[in-house]
């Protein structure tokens, strides 16, 4: 396998990958080139300190939206690189419930966003409007710790 690749494990139900390091480089979260790099020497450290987000997603009447979903991500900018694992996007049940596990501990921002919006909330200058935006949520999750919010759509 050669390319540019990021790590993640695959394991089973109740751990995640907490941390990879190459030869004591933490390369958890920064793509490796392994067209250049040998992957001797990659350790993996998982866990099963399992985060858990659940929350709400309601409209100023109180009403789940139709059509939008919840952007969640670091506040730190550092980590809203490609395929990050701490930025996600969260689709909610008609109930307006939504839920996600294994966000690595850290700060976040939730948002409501419309559907319509693709990949836009992969793109940090979307991420940092977002951020300032006056429906942002703001809450933190610790490892194997768990947070409950609820996001307010505003139109």
């Amino acid at each position: 396998m050669s390319g540019l690749r990021v790590v993640n494990a695959g394991t089973r139900s109740g751990w995640i990958l907490m941390r990879a390091t190459l030869n004591g480089q933490d390369v958890t979260d920064i793509p490796l080139d392994l067209r250049e790099r040998d992957v001797n020497g990659l350790e993996l450290e998982l866990t099963t300190r399992v985060t858990t987000l659940t929350g709400t997603l309601v409209g100023s009447d109180g009403q789940p939206p139709p059509d939008f979903s919840v952007v969640v991500f670091s506040e730190d900018e550092a980590k809203w690189n490609a395929m990050s694992r701490y930025v996600t996007v969260l689709r909610a049940a008609k109930d307006g419930m939504f839920r996600t596990r294994g966000l690595p501990a850290a700060n976040y921002v939730a948002v409501g966003i419309p559907t319509s919006v693709t990949g836009e909330w992969q793109n940090p200058d979307f991420l940092k409007k977002l951020r300032v935006s006056a429906g942002a949520v703001r809450f933190s999750l610790i490892d194997g710790g768990s947070a409950s919010i609820t996001v307010t759509v505003k139109r």
